[in-house]
C-alpha cells in the first residue's frame, strides 16, 4: 500500500522477509512471513509474521477472510516504544511494550 517502503526483499509471497520496513516514513525494522497455506481451503490467505530483530522480535498470525475482514492473533513478544514513535507512540516516550 502507499507509505509502506520495503527494502531488502528476499523470498515469495508465500515465505519470505525483508531487511527494513518503513511505514510513512517511520522505519519499522526487519520483518519475515511465512503463508499457512493450510487455511487456503477455507478461502482464508493467513501468514506468521515476525517483526524486529532477534532480541525485540514481535510473532502474530494474520489472515485476511472472505467479506474482506483481517484477523489479527497470537500477539506475543516485546518491543521498545522508541519503535513505535509517530505510530501509536508520542515522541520522547520510553519503556518496552509487552504483548
Amino acid at each position: 500500500p502507499a507509505g509502506l517502503e520495503l527494502q531488502g526483499r528476499v523470498g515469495t509471497v508465500w515465505r519470505g522477509s525483508v531487511e527494513s520496513a518503513t511505514w510513512r516514513g517511520t522505519p519499522l525494522g526487519p520483518l519475515r512471513w511465512s503463508n499457512r497455506f493450510w487455511r487456503l481451503p477455507l478461502l482464508e490467505l493467513s501468514y506468521a509474521v515476525e517483526y524486529g530483530p532477534p532480541a525485540e522480535t514481535v510473532r502474530f498470525d494474520v489472515g485476511l477472510r472472505p467479506g474482506g475482514w483481517i484477523e489479527l492473533a497470537g500477539v506475543r513478544g516485546s518491543i521498545p516504544v522508541s519503535r513505535l514513535h509517530g505510530l501509536f507512540a508520542p515522541r520522547g516516550w520510553t519503556g518496552t511494550v509487552v504483548l
